[in-house]
């Protein structure tokens, strides 16, 4: 397997999963963002591939797997950032989405 990307904001409350506050707090949404963010991490670096890079917006949280490389986001909306984060990776790349948790290491290999 080759590189995997996971594009993500960083879960900080009132900076991630703001669509949906209300009816979740910010606070919540962050809660949910950290929960997800974690378990799509988990999945990724079980798969094997040579590279496990997270393109971030933000500060990457201090439970992140030392194994993981973490780029920063560029750009100015979702089509810049995707652009910018396959040419900041260097390499053909398969991304995942940071609010995937239901996808599996199966679904990936």
């Amino acid at each position: 397997m080759g590189t995997l990307v996971v594009l993500a904001k960083e879960p900080r409350p009132g900076f991630s999963k703001t669509r949906l506050t209300p009816p979740l707090t910010p606070g919540q949404a962050c809660m949910l963002a950290t929960a997800a963010l974690q378990d799509t991490i988990d999945t990724v670096t079980q798969v094997g591939a040579t590279r496990n890079i997270l393109c971030l917006e933000g500060s990457p949280p201090p439970w992140l797997p030392a194994s993981l490389e973490v780029i920063p986001q560029r750009g100015h909306g979702l089509a810049q950032r995707l652009e910018a984060a396959f040419d900041d990776v260097g390499c053909p790349a398969f991304l995942v989405a940071m609010d995937t948790p239901q996808i599996t290491a199966l679904h990936l290999a």
